[in-house]
């Protein structure tokens, strides 16, 4: 009879199995053996190497299935770091054990008792087996911890972990698994107690020295011989307070919640595993945990802070999984030769990815929204009460507000509906607010602000969904209402309402923190689409057959691509010559708006001298024609200013102008397509080019904006001299470059190899 058809092992009946009895080194004592110290068999099949478990009392072919479970779960994130388990068959097709791939590098960890309690003296193999803080925190060991805690992994001790990879899972998942370990006490071994694994804000900032583990957790100390305490234990504690492991732990939190994905994991699990009524059984456990774990980091203020302040860490997730993807595609096209029925694994969805992580986002920032409502409110009843306003009559809703539930967090379209709910139970405004002459201009504008506030708030959690759209045109609706904030802080100054500044200092204060918050979104947001490198371009250009390759995608000689600042400078040079003079003066005014707000700020002020007023006069000598040339007017602005923000006028403006050449060079009526062609831009990126650093789609950091501005400036100044130095950057091609490419021309084709190699040598370009 054929085994099953799943990735998995078949052996004969003949096939000696390792005894069922207990090893002789089960009887020592002390120390007892754990539970998990079934006879394995060290075996090599179809050039892998691995170790059999064989199925019997204390490991029944439900156990070895879970095992395989959290081996599929483990390695979707861990990879080759987590021991893959494989099921294993005999000509019956039944589960006779599963069949643990080796890990090469893998090396336990010493004990307490090893080596007479002292670290090895060779350095190599002291950082192997007897970490510092600095080697763990260097390695994956946080994200290994992670995955073990949010699986109940009760078998976390130095023989199963090493700084490279984590075997050996039969008593991971405890809360499920324990009574199906029942067995173990035939063989004379003891069946410990359940483990506690909530998590919690707490268990979260300490981890990995959380208060909610198992016996054999890494920090934990051991009381008796059985716990096997980890020599280096104190090291472990030390990473909960060590900068890079901070890092880590935060990265593989964020990872956790993204890569859950039922669809993905289902079609993962059904590659090992042979019947569907275990899938079944087994994934409301693994939801469950996402979802606890979910529920304790969206309202936790440090993780929305930490991804706030590090916004690399997004990146560096969505590029686990986009690597993850093409790793294992390549690796199936080497193992079909082979093996042409090899399976790929399921890729991970990254459009869902994205989708999710604006909902986390979401997510957690709604504290801080329910946190702006209810001040918000508070101002709002104080000043009805000022006017002695009748509480049947109020356009606030005086109904007690109902205690915040936990948002869910399942990662759905539904997700925000509870906090929406919330939202518009907070407080509520009449549309029509009914103020009398004793009102003041401020506190009119005061209900206002309040009303449309709530109203944006509760419309943007409506929405419901993980698009990029809704939260960047929200953002720039945040962006109004500050404004609007500003303002009313300055009539308040001037009216001499000085009750209401407090309030209206720590309202605008949150709004600023939630619109820094969005606007580092909207980066995110970037770093989830990165544009297609060169190197991309050319393999997906050279897909087509040799024949149609020669002519179309070579282009005669560019200047080298790692000064595309100079070609975007010249680009706009250009462009600003020809552009109309009102439309240069409303772009320049509405940066001058952009960037008002933030001269109002009073900190700012004190420490430094703001551009407000200069800015405004170099605008009115070019309208009154004191300033002729275009040229003019971006040199006079660019001498003075700091590029070290996205607030600084300097970079607006300059994100403005390559907006607005953007639309006209980019425009599907009626591109410029030499224009792309110098750049080397497609008509995507181009639209994405000119976007504020900070807003989505932008492709430019503001590093590239001062460069871009100062090779400006210089071309504006000097604009012979960067023509001429232009021109012999485009002449630095090498003669051997030169030949190689019009020997590949004579032969009108082109190999992939070929491409690469000359796009690696110097600068022969391919067309977008």
């Amino acid at each position: 009879m054929a085994p099953p058809v799943i990735k998995g092992v078949y052996l004969p009946t003949e096939f000696p199995l390792p005894s069922q009895e207990p090893s002789a080194t089960a009887t020592i004592s002390p120390p007892p053996l754990p539970p998990s110290a079934h006879p394995v068999k060290k075996m090599a099949i179809n050039g892998m190497t691995g170790y059999f478990k064989a199925c019997g009392p204390g490991y029944p072919p439900e156990l070895a299935r879970w095992v395989i479970a959290i081996s599929v779960y483990m390695r979707m994130t861990l990879d080759n770091q987590a021991a893959e388990e494989l099921p294993v068959y005999n000509d019956r097709n039944e589960l006779i054990g599963t069949f643990s791939i080796e890990l090469p590098q893998f090396k336990p960890m010493y004990t307490a008792q090893d080596n007479g309690g002292f670290p090895p003296a060779e350095p190599h193999l002291r950082h192997t087996v007897c970490p510092s803080v600095r080697v763990l925190a260097a390695s994956n060991i946080m994200e290994m911890l992670i995955k073990c805690w949010l699986l109940e992994n009760e078998d976390v001790h130095p023989d199963n972990l090493g700084v490279n990879g984590i075997i050996d899972f039969d008593m991971a998942a405890y809360s499920v698994t324990q009574p199906l370990k029942a067995g173990d006490r035939l063989l004379g071994l003891q069946t410990r107690a359940i483990g506690n694994y909530s998590i919690t804000p707490r268990g979260v900032l300490n981890f990995p020295d959380t208060e909610n583990t198992g016996v054999y957790w890494p920090t934990k100390e051991a009381t008796t011989l059985y716990r096997r305490q980890f020599l280096n234990r104190l090291e472990f504690i030390k990473l909960k307070t060590h900068p890079d492991a901070i890092k880590k732990k935060f990265l593989g939190f964020l990872k956790e919640l993204l890569v859950y994905d039922e669809k993905v994991f289902r079609a993962r699990l059904a590659q090992y595993i042979d019947t569907s009524i275990f899938i079944e059984k087994c994934i409301p456990f693994f939801a469950k945990r996402h979802r606890e774990l979910s529920d304790v980091l969206v309202r936790l203020p440090e993780f929305l802070q930490h991804i706030k302040d590090n916004p690399a860490i997004v990146s560096e997730a969505i590029k686990f999984f986009r690597d993850d993807n093409k790793f294992h595609k390549a690796k199936a096209v080497r193992i079909r030769q082979s093996q042409p029925y090899y399976q790929i694994p399921e890729p991970h969805n990254i459009e869902r990815i994205k989708a999710d992580f604006l909902l986390i986002w979401r997510s957690c920032l709604f504290n801080p929204f329910l946190g702006l409502m209810k001040k918000a409110q508070e101002l709002t009843r104080q000043l009805h009460f000022i006017h002695n306003r009748p509480t049947h009559a109020h356009p606030l809703s005086t109904t007690a507000i109902p205690p915040a539930p936990t948002p869910s967090s399942t990662l759905t379209a539904t997700d925000l509906s509870q906090s929406q709910h919330i939202l518009a139970q907070s407080f509520i405004l009449d549309d029509s607010i009914d103020t009398s002459d004793s009102w003041t201009p401020s506190q009119t504008q005061m209900l206002l602000f309040c009303r449309d506030l709530h109203t944006l708030i509760v419309e943007f959690y409506d929405a419901k969904s993980g698009r990029f759209d809704d939260h960047i045109k929200f953002e720039g609706e945040l962006n109004k209402v500050l404004r609007r904030a500003y303002k009313i802080r300055e009539q308040l100054v001037d009216e001499e309402d000085s009750p209401w500044l407090a309030d209206w200092d720590e309202i605008k204060k949150e709004l600023t923190y939630i619109r820094e918050c969005m606007s580092l979104l909207s980066s995110h947001c970037t770093l989830l689409e990165p544009a297609p490198s060169q190197t991309e371009a050319a393999t997906s250009a050279t897909t087509a057959t040799d024949e149609s390759l020669g002519d179309a995608i070579l282009v005669q000689p560019q200047a080298p691509p790692q000064d595309q600042m100079l070609l975007i400078a010249k680009e706009l040079y250009h462009f600003l010559e020809k552009i109309d003079k009102p439309r240069l003066q409303q772009i320049y005014q509405a940066a001058i708006v952009e960037y008002q707000p933030y001269t109002l700020n009073l900190l700012a002020s004190f420490y430094s001298r703001t551009r407000g007023t200069t800015l405004k006069d170099l605008l009115r000598r070019f309208e009154q024609g004191e300033i002729s040339a275009t040229a003019d007017l971006i040199a006079s602005t660019f001498k003075e200013g700091n590029w070290a923000n996205t607030h600084s006028f300097n970079v607006i403006l300059l994100s403005s102008l390559l907006a607005e050449m953007s639309k006209q060079y980019a425009a599907p009526q009626q591109p410029n397509i030499g224009a792309l062609t110098r750049l080397r831009y497609s008509q995507e990126q181009m639209l994405k080019l000119g976007l504020m650093p900070g807003t989505v789609g932008a492709i430019l950091t503001i590093a590239n904006l001062e460069e871009i501005g100062r090779k400006l400036l210089d071309y504006k100044t000097h604009p012979q001299q960067q023509e001429q130095a232009h021109g012999n950057q485009v002449a630095q091609l090498s003669s051997s470059t030169l030949a190689l490419w019009a020997s590949r021309m004579s032969r009108g084709s082109l190999s992939s190899a070929g491409v690469d190699s000359l796009a690696g040598v110097d600068s022969l370009t391919m067309a977008p």
